[in-house]
C-alpha cells in the first residue's frame, strides 16, 4: 500500500501517521516494521521518529494484508467440491458441476464454484478455461497455476480441445447426424439469430428417439454463449428445463456436458444424467 502525504499528515511522525492508518497493528509491529524496511519513506528505510513531509511517499508491506483470503468452506461445500473433481493431474482439474450452481461470482451471488475451487486448493492462480452457464451441467476444464491456465486457453482457441453434450429436446428429430450453422449476436440479456452476430456450428447426433422427445449428442465448433439452446429452440427443437430459449417443463435444464478431450491425451465420458428420463 502507498500513500502520498497531504499537509493533513505534514510533520506527524512516521509511527504515527501508521498508526492511524492501521489502529489493529499494536505499536511493536509497526517499530518491528519499520526497522525491517517494510515500511519506507520515499523508498528507503526511515526510523520511527522521522516527520513527515507534504509529498513524502509512504509505502506499507504488509504480509498480512497482502496473503490471500479464501472462503471458509462449510462441510457440505467443501463435500461438493471434492465430489466434482473427477480428474487432477499435472496442474488441469476437470470438474462435473451440478446443475444450477453458479461458476463465479456476481450479481446475488458472493461466491461461485470458482472461489470454492480456489478455496478448496488453496491458490488463487485457480482458473476455468471454458464457462458453463448456471443451468447448465457436466464437464469444466480448469488450471491449478498460471502456467498450465495459459497452455490450456492456448489448445482452446488452436481447437484442440473438443466439447461434446447431451440435450433433451421436445419433439422427434428423423436425421441421424446434422449440423446448424448461423450467427449468433448478443443483446443486454439475450442471445440472439442475427446476420450481425458471429459465425456459430454446432454438429448434432441422434442418441435417442421417443413418442414426445429426443436425446442429442452436440459437439461444440464454435463455442458463443447459449450457442446450443438457441440453435435448436430456432429449428422448433427446444430443449427441456430451458426457461429461456426452450420448453418450459422440468426443475433442471437438460443440457450435459459429458465429455472433453484434450489433444494431449486427456478423454473424460459421463453417461446421461438420470433426470433425463425422469
Amino acid at each position: 500500500m502507498e500513500y502520498i502525504i497531504d499537509e493533513n499528515y505534514e510533520e506527524v511522525r512516521l509511527d504515527k501517521f501508521i498508526r492511524k492508518k492501521y489502529k489493529a497493528l499494536p505499536l511493536s509491529l509497526i517499530y518491528n516494521m519499520i526497522r525491517k524496511g517494510q515500511i519506507k519513506v520515499n523508498h528507503k528505510k526511515s526510523k520511527e521518529n522521522y516527520r513527515l513531509i507534504k509529498g513524502d511517499l509512504v509505502f506499507i508491506y504488509s504480509e498480512e494484508e497482502n496473503k490471500v483470503k479464501f472462503i471458509e468452506l462449510s462441510n457440505k461445500e467443501y463435500e461438493i467440491v471434492k465430489k466434482s473433481i473427477v480428474y487432477d493431474n499435472n496442474g488441469i482439474v476437470i470438474i462435473n458441476k451440478e446443475p444450477e450452481l453458479v461458476v463465479h461470482k456476481g450479481t446475488n451471488h458472493d461466491y461461485g464454484l470458482l472461489e470454492m475451487l480456489k478455496s478448496y486448493y488453496k491458490t488463487d492462480e485457480f482458473a476455468f478455461i471454458n464457462r458453463i452457464d448456471k443451468s447448465t451441467s457436466g464437464l469444466v476444464i480448469a488450471g491449478k497455476d498460471n502456467k498450465t491456465v495459459r497452455e490450456l486457453s492456448k489448445l482452446i482457441r488452436e481447437d484442440k480441445i473438443k466439447r461434446f453434450y447431451y440435450v433433451k429436446v421436445k419433439g422427434n428429430v428423423n436425421e441421424n447426424e446434422f449440423i446448424i450453422k448461423n450467427y449468433i449476436d448478443r443483446t443486454e440479456t439475450t442471445s440472439i439469430i442475427s446476420e450481425n452476430g458471429k459465425e456459430s456450428i454446432t454438429k448434432f447426433k441422434l442418441i435417442k428417439k421417443e413418442k414426445n422427445y429426443s436425446v442429442l449428442e452436440a459437439e461444440l465448433i464454435t463455442g458463443r454463449t447459449h450457442q446450443i439452446r438457441v440453435q435448436l429452440s430456432s429449428i422448433e427443437l427446444p430443449i427441456f428445463g430451458d426457461y429461456k430459449y426452450g420448453y418450459k417443463q422440468g426443475e433442471i435444464m437438460c443440457l450435459f456436458s459429458h465429455k472433453i478431450i484434450i489433444e494431449n491425451g486427456i478423454t473424460i465420458d459421463l453417461e446421461i444424467p438420470k433426470y433425463f428420463y425422469e
